[in-house]
């Protein structure tokens, strides 16, 4: 009888202090101190690693949290306030970025926080948007997220030589952009070489022709492919607008926050 009231002390002294330790114990957090959040499932475990390198290696060099986080649904949220509360209430710090997608709705949000305010502009926000919307609109997150890690890098550093990235000091045009524009200038030179042949070989004719009024309209189309293709590449460059600084709002916790949000 005695061993069996000791058993049930010990097991009670046990749950006791299973208890307190629950209590004074900091509980583990789904997302202190990860970088890379992927509650909705859309990365593979290798992808999901190698972005949490990256983002990891810059959040570390930078001294700020540069995190991505997925869901599946906002319950009721509006993106960025989601993105504000999942920040506050998750332990990261004083600065930092946070980058959410929800899938349910195809929606994004960037929130910044502290020195990332001044470091992530709106016009800068906007245009490192527009360099990221494409591959979430083709389901390549690993790209997307990979991209924005890369940027958050880039405007970080520019941010810590005292010019950030804003209206009228963007950052240069992506490789990838530039060889693309190459690719469709010399596309539409090897459309009007090609054309120009087929007009040399029409004038074969037994009739020479005494004026070049028959080709007008076909000099016409050519004209109007180059100035297409001019227009195209304008577009790449001036891709991001806005005016300078950083708009800001009060998240649920009473936390200063930039930020924007939209649509993919």
């Amino acid at each position: 009888m005695r061993t069996k009231n000791k058993r049930d002390l010990l097991f009670l002294v046990l749950a006791g202090l299973l208890f307190l330790a629950a209590i004074i114990l900091p509980q583990p957090l789904s997302a202190a101190g990860n970088h890379m959040v992927d509650d909705a499932g859309i990365l593979s475990s290798s992808d999901a690693s190698k972005v949490a390198q990256k983002l990891d290696e810059v959040s570390s060099k930078y001294n700020v949290d540069v995190v991505v986080y997925t869901v599946k649904n906002l319950n009721g949220e509006t993106p960025l306030a989601a993105a504000d509360d999942f920040y506050d209430y998750n332990g990261y710090s004083e600065n930092g970025i946070v980058f959410l997608i929800s899938m349910e709705t195809r929606e994004w949000a960037i929130s910044t926080k502290g020195t990332c305010i001044r470091a992530f502009t709106d016009a800068g926000q906007s245009w490192l948007m527009d360099q990221i919307k494409p591959y979430m609109s083709d389901n390549n997150y690993y790209d997307a997220f990979r991209t924005f890690a890369d940027y958050a890098g880039d405007y970080m550093k520019q941010y810590e030589k005292g010019k950030p990235y804003d209206s009228g000091n963007l950052p240069k045009k992506p490789f990838k952009a530039l060889r693309d524009g190459i690719i469709s200038i010399l596309a539409g030179l090897g459309v009007g070489f090609g054309r120009a042949s087929m007009l040399k070989a029409q004038t074969k004719t037994v009739k020479a022709a005494t004026n070049a009024s028959g080709y007008l309209k076909d000099a016409n189309i050519l004209g109007g492919s180059e100035r297409m293709i001019h227009r195209e590449f304008r577009r790449i460059e001036r891709s991001s607008s806005g005016g300078g600084g950083s708009s800001t709002h009060i998240s649920s916790s009473g936390s200063t926050h930039g930020g924007s949000s939209g649509t993919f």
